[in-house]
């Protein structure tokens, strides 16, 4: 993660291989024949990232990283996934002034 990444980047790669998990027939890797993630462990893998982004844009500017988002703001993006600036708008702790600081 790093300081000039996104929000959408974030969510958009976590998100993109938890569709994968949406396809029954699809629940081992083809090479080592391992299961793959469940996707409560893909969303969790994606809070903890989010939390990790909060810190990084809260650090220049000296402020509590619960000040970029709220957990419900995390909260709210591990449930709807958005991958789009209008989905993230539909998250509850997000309006247009965040959306264009970290969306």
């Amino acid at each position: 993660i790093h300081e000039e990444e996104s929000i959408e980047d974030i969510v958009h790669s976590s998100s993109t291989s938890a569709a994968l998990l949406d396809h029954p027939s699809d629940n081992y890797n083809d090479e080592s024949n391992t299961p793959k993630i469940s996707k409560e462990e893909q969303i969790e893998q994606l809070r903890t990232e989010l939390k990790q982004y909060r810190i990084i844009q809260s650090k220049p500017i000296k402020k509590p990283a619960y000040t970029i988002f709220t957990n419900a703001a995390l909260d709210g993006i591990c449930e709807l996934l958005p991958t789009t600036h209008e989905e993230l708008l539909q998250v509850k702790g997000i309006g247009a002034k965040k959306l264009e600081l970290y969306g």
